[in-house]
């Protein structure tokens, strides 16, 4: 039984490093697609890209450790948003850059209108997650702690 506390305990730890690595990523791959459309630099768009792999990477790992129907939904919604910030916002940007050049015509007022919503829908999605595991987390850490200690005091 104390192993079992244990174990939730380390589970907890890692769905709150998981989340945590999401928040980041999704500010990196902001901070590059940014950075990239004012410079056309090319190890700004690798970033993104690899901030892109990552972030489904994180995201699929989460998922697989989630046995709530309602977290994987929740999993789900934030991986469609990214999806459709990607498809809809950041490769028609990218495009036009690599047509048309680094800080072209339209790149901001596309990033205000189509990007920043977008965004924002993703971070809030990631803060509701966020919120609900550390809810969650808490109480089973409270409950691992308390068998942990009555495990040992026997």
């Amino acid at each position: 039984n104390r192993q079992a506390a244990f174990d939730e305990l380390e589970r907890a730890n890692l769905r709150t490093a998981l989340i945590g690595d999401i928040s980041r990523l999704v500010s990196a791959m902001q901070a590059a697609q940014r950075g990239y459309l004012l410079t056309g630099a090319t190890d700004l768009r690798v970033q993104y890209d690899a901030g892109q792999v990552a972030l489904r990477t994180q995201l699929d790992a989460l998922e697989a450790g989630s046995v709530r129907q309602s977290r994987r939904e929740a999993i789900a919604e934030i991986k469609a948003a990214v999806d459709d910030w990607h498809t809809a916002v950041s490769i028609p940007l990218f495009r036009q850059v690599d047509t048309e050049g680094p800080g072209g015509a339209g790149l901001s007022d596309v990033v205000l209108r189509d990007g920043l919503p977008r965004l924002k829908r993703i971070e809030s999605l990631v803060a509701q997650l966020s919120a609900s595991l550390r809810d969650q987390s808490s109480t089973q850490v409270t409950v691992a702690l308390a068998s942990i200690e009555n495990g040992m005091l026997v």
